[in-house]
């Protein structure tokens, strides 16, 4: 996930992921991986992180380096 000025269209999509499961664990992609298919990022990878992370939907997450997650 790109969390980059984090808006209510990431708050949609995590707590459609809830919905799913009992937990929620989400990736946020670094601005490397970002920057090959789009612009940098606004926010920095820690900014987005802290962000996440505080939203009521998401148990855990964590920055990745992989372009595809499973």
């Amino acid at each position: 996930m790109v969390g980059d000025l984090f808006h209510p269209g990431h708050v949609a999509l995590l707590r459609a992921g809830r919905d799913f499961r009992d937990r929620l664990i989400v990736g946020v992609l670094s601005d490397e991986v970002v920057a090959r298919y789009k612009r940098r990022p606004i926010m920095t990878l820690a900014e987005q992180v802290a962000v996440i992370e505080a939203c009521r939907y998401v148990d855990w997450c964590s920055r990745t380096r992989h372009e595809r997650l499973h």
